[in-house]
């Protein structure tokens, strides 16, 4: 195990990072943890929003469409149990159900710019690889097909957060993650 030197914080460094002094690097970083924490306030906001769909709407979810998912959650679980990963899937079901009726209900519907925006963004997330990404999308019309259910699903959800009545609460980044928001599906 090696350790790590204490690195001063200074011009150099903001040198050696690729900014011309050290306020334009601490202003680099200002910015970035703005971003990162608006965009896990969103995420926040949205799971809010996708608990309250499935808590209001009751109805029967076909059970074909849960053994789909439970076999596809199946295989991507390692540690979680049964009855979790039944409980997960029954929700992702339904929340799709949900999603799917609001886009028909108000015509909100995927255009190539948003398909676009989505392969981009997916690309986005393998630095160096990016083209590698969308070459991949390019030539596997099914995993385009999937990454436009994510792309409805995200415009969708954006529709209905937008659409919210909204309490803006302070919170500091480790509130934000205290919160169980994050857990994963």
């Amino acid at each position: 195990q090696q350790r790590v030197k204490k690195v001063p914080i200074d011009e150099k460094l903001a040198k050696e990072l690729g900014e011309d002094d050290l306020e334009k690097l601490k202003i680099k970083i200002k910015e970035k943890m703005e971003l990162e924490f608006k965009q896990l306030s969103n995420l926040k906001m949205r799971r809010q929003a996708s608990e309250e769909l499935t808590k209001k709407y009751k109805f029967d979810i076909p059970s074909k469409m849960i053994a789909q998912e439970l076999d596809f959650l199946k295989k991507q679980s390692n540690d979680k149990k049964d009855k979790e990963i039944n409980d997960i899937a029954t929700r992702r079901v339904k929340l799709g159900i949900i999603i799917s009726s609001i886009a028909e209900k108000h015509k909100i519907s995927i255009e190539d710019s948003d398909l676009t925006k989505a392969v981009t963004a997916e690309a986005g997330r393998y630095p160096g690889q990016e083209k590698e990404v969308v070459e991949f999308y390019k030539n596997n019309p099914s995993m385009l097909n999937n990454l436009r259910g994510v792309a409805l699903e995200e415009k969708v959800m954006n529709y209905v957060v937008n659409s919210c009545k909204k309490i803006e609460k302070k919170c500091t980044m480790e509130q934000l993650f205290e919160s169980n928001f994050l857990k994963q599906e």
